[in-house]
C-alpha cells in the first residue's frame, strides 16, 4: 500500500476523522488485522505494514507506515530510506528537523519517523492536537 501524507489531515486512502468501521469495512476490506487488550485503540496490520489508531469516538487520527506499506509526502519517500537523505530533504524545503531519542517530530506537519538507526523504519502522521 502507498500513502501520500497530507499534514495533520491523514492521507486521501485514509483521512482523519473517518470511523474505524468504515476503515475495515470499505478502506482495508479483506485485510487482516489485529487488536491487542494492551493497545485496544490501535488496529496493527502487521504483514501489509499498517498501524491505525483511534480516538475516544472511534474515528482515525493516527497512521504509522512500515515496510512493505510505503509512505510519501511532498514527492519523498519516507519510508526505507537513509535517515540522513529524507531528513536533507525535509531542509532543503525550509522544515526545522527535531530529533528526540531515535525519532525526528516535524509537529508543524504532524508527521514523526521513528529512525533508532540509519534509517526510518517507520513514519507515521497524527491530527493536530494528538500529542497535546
Amino acid at each position: 500500500m502507498e500513502l501520500d501524507f497530507k499534514p495533520h489531515m491523514g492521507t486521501d486512502l485514509l483521512p482523519f476523522g473517518t470511523p474505524r468501521s468504515e476503515v475495515r469495512d470499505v478502506v482495508l476490506e479483506g485485510k487482516r488485522f489485529v487488536t491487542r487488550t494492551s493497545e485496544p485503540r490501535n488496529d496493527f496490520y502487521v504483514s501489509d505494514g499498517l498501524i491505525l489508531g483511534y480516538d475516544d469516538q472511534d474515528t482515525l487520527e493516527f497512521i504509522e507506515v512500515f515496510s512493505p506499506s510505503k509512505a510519501t509526502f511532498d514527492g519523498i519517500a519516507l519510508t526505507d530510506k537513509a535517515t540522513k537523505e529524507v531528513i536533507g530533504e525535509f531542509e532543503k524545503r525550509g522544515h526545522q528537523v527535531p530529533f528526540d531519542d531515535g525519532s525526528y517530530d516535524f509537529r508543524e506537519l504532524g508527521i514523526i519517523f521513528y529512525c533508532p538507526e540509519k534509517r526510518i523504519e517507520s513514519s507515521s502522521i497524527y491530527r493536530e492536537g494528538y500529542y497535546d
